[in-house]
């Protein structure tokens, strides 16, 4: 490699010899370049290997959980203590302003959030606590879900009582706007066997304001009964559901049935006796061999003022037509 002279020869003289270049400045500027390019290579392959880290393990307790962002949403779990021999957390969703996500039933329209935990260690079951969702609009179809931020309570319960829970989620969910955004998001977070980890007390806020498991009857604010309806002229099956709500408040129903069930309450309940008042949800799409026996349903109540429940009924559909 030569440097050419910057100085051009006099007219008529002799041309110059080229100027040897200086070895120690060639060299060292070599050498500068290449240990640049050494050190840029490592530095990309150590991001690379921590960005794959990062991914695929669990935070390690006491970190900040790590979010998982998607277009117009982000999400993370997060520690929520240990409560009845069993770890709690938190799956966290944040939403841009506009954009909804949806309830384990997303209605009429939405897409269903799906959450994979095989990859987890020492989790034998994870319950989630589905917080009561909104009724809302979503180009002239009724869905139900969440706006903003939504927390998610998680029930763990551990295969070794005395070892930590390594959770790893694959989180399917959707997200609406003026149009649907399917969302993937990979998750991870490890619940100490001790109580080490400091709970976030969002946590604990969604886990106290979520339905309460209760029998049919039981509260203040209750279901009473779910039956399904004979079939009637047009065809259409029916689904009357009779709740308990005190001093004539207004009240909302959430239904969730098996796959392949939809099952959409109307907006109003029918007042009966005082006290009382009936939901007539009619069945909008079914298997198709749907109706050949029992069908399970989860009926969440809730009503202005009064802590919402979550009723468990099995639905006995043998006279509806196949």
């Amino acid at each position: 490699m030569t440097f050419p002279d910057p100085v051009a020869p006099a007219a008529g003289a002799a041309p110059r010899r080229p100027r040897r270049p200086r070895r120690g400045l060639t060299f060292l500027l070599r050498g500068a370049l290449l240990r640049g390019a050494l050190l840029r290579c490592a530095l990309l392959r150590c991001a690379l290997l921590l960005g794959a880290l990062a991914a695929g393990a669990p935070a390690p307790a006491g970190a900040a959980p790590a979010w998982s962002t998607g277009l117009h949403a982000r999400a993370r779990l997060i520690p929520g203590g240990q409560a009845d021999g069993l770890r709690v957390a938190g799956l966290e969703i944040v939403l841009d302003p506009g954009f909804k996500t949806f309830w384990r039933d997303p209605g009429e329209a939405g897409i269903p959030p799906t959450l994979d935990w095989s990859g987890s260690r020492n989790a034998a079951r994870v319950e989630v606590v589905w917080p009561v969702p909104r009724r809302m609009d979503e180009a002239g179809d009724v869905v139900f879900g969440y706006e903003g931020r939504v927390v998610l309570p998680l029930r763990v319960h551990p295969i070794d009582p005395d070892g930590p829970v390594a959770l790893r989620l694959r989180l399917d969910y959707g997200i609406c706007s003026a149009i649907c955004i399917p969302v993937r998001a990979d998750l991870a977070l490890t619940l100490p066997a001790d109580a080490a980890a400091v709970p976030d007390p969002r946590v604990a806020e969604a886990l106290a304001a979520s339905p309460q498991p209760a029998r049919l009857g039981e509260g203040a604010l209750a279901v009473l009964g779910a039956v399904p309806e004979p079939p009637g002229r047009t065809g259409g099956l029916v689904v009357a559901v009779r709740a308990r709500v005190p001093d004539g408040r207004p009240a909302d129903l959430f239904v969730s049935g098996p796959p392949g069930w939809l099952l959409v309450p109307p907006p109003r309940a029918r007042p009966e006796a005082p006290g009382t008042v009936l939901f007539r949800v009619p069945v909008r799409e079914r298997p198709p061999a749907g109706g050949a026996g029992a069908l399970p349903l989860s009926l969440t109540l809730a009503s202005p003022g009064l802590h919402p429940v979550v009723t468990e009924a099995n639905l006995d559909t043998r006279e509806w037509p196949r």
